[in-house]
């Protein structure tokens, strides 16, 4: 969807960018053609297998389709000049990016992987954003104990792959866009009609969640103007300014930088204790959420809170 409406040479919020002149309906009826291509090749077509399975497509284009929306009006009130679409870092000739390399007495450690999208920013600042499925959310203070790495390493990658490169680009923030159905009361009467009331709440529902760098310009970019909270950012307009919406949202260019440095220092830490062949069973933990809830080796380690010796690393 994101990549048929970015064209080669063009600021994506170009006026005449498609991105700048896509209303609801082409939105919605380019995810549904997409949604049914999807559909009759998935697993031999098996979304069109019965009534049940049809209603299952139905309700998964719906999701899709305010996803897609919301995705588009997030852009449409920022400024963007570039976009990458699954990103690749790694040490495979052809890579966009290198691999992110951890020094270790042991040898070089090797990071690799795909980030789902990258915005390049004017004055070369970078956003990079991570699509989810599930409820999730990014806090700062996880991060610097070695939960929730993946934003922070994406950010990583980018900024020193980028400057190996010649091209020195700074954070604007690091976000996930969770993807799921909204729910939100609405009048009986308007239950199925589509009016601005309903589209702004469907947007809030897909606002970013993660940190964003203090910086006038730089939100801007990113969630254009706003005179009360935004529908794009977990930020708010407030009479002493800007200010985020809970916890570290809103971030100094000073913070940022201690974010990354501690992150890179966990990160390292991690992988040279890995190198050493240190196999602790010592499971984060955050509020309710452990590293154990979606482990496939669950039978293999044998961590139980009964056992002696066994407790989790609380980092929240």
């Amino acid at each position: 969807f994101a990549e048929g409406l970015t064209l080669q040479g063009m600021d994506v919020t170009d006026p005449e960018s498609p991105w700048m002149t896509l209303t609801r309906e082409d939105s919605d009826d380019k995810v549904e053609a997409i949604m049914g291509r999807i559909a009759r090749c998935y697993r031999e077509g098996v979304l069109y297998s019965g009534e049940e399975e049809l209603y299952r497509t139905k309700r998964i284009t719906e999701v899709c389709q305010n996803a897609a929306w919301a995705l588009a009006e997030q852009v449409k009130r920022g400024e963007i000049s570039r976009m990458q679409f699954e990103l690749p870092f790694g040490r495979a000739s052809g890579k966009p990016l290198p691999a992110v390399e951890i020094n270790t007495q042991q040898g070089t450690v090797f990071i690799e992987g795909i980030i789902d999208r990258v915005d390049i920013l004017p004055g070369d600042y970078v956003k990079i954003l991570d699509y989810k499925s599930g409820g999730e959310s990014f806090y700062a203070k996880e991060a610097r104990q070695g939960w929730k790495l993946q934003l922070m390493l994406y950010l990583r990658a980018v900024t020193e792959g980028s400057r190996l490169r010649g091209k020195e680009m700074q954070p604007a923030g690091v976000f996930y866009f969770r993807i799921a159905n909204p729910s939100f009361e609405v009048d009986a009467k308007a239950r199925n009609e589509r009016n601005d009331e309903h589209e702004q709440k469907i947007l809030r529902s897909f606002r970013l969640d993660g940190v964003v760098l203090d910086d006038p310009a730089v939100i801007r970019s990113l969630a254009g103007e706003f005179t009360s909270s935004s529908e794009i950012l977990p930020l708010r307009n407030t009479k002493e300014g800007i200010k985020g919406t809970g916890g570290e949202t809103l971030l100094s260019d000073e913070e940022f930088k201690e974010l990354q440095e501690t992150v890179k220092r966990t990160v390292d830490e991690i992988c040279s204790s890995l190198a050493k062949g240190t196999a602790d069973v010592s499971p984060k933990k955050s509020g309710e959420i452990t590293a154990c809830t979606y482990c496939p080796n669950k039978n293999i380690c044998n961590f139980e809170l009964t056992f002696d010796g066994c407790r989790y690393h609380v980092v929240k």
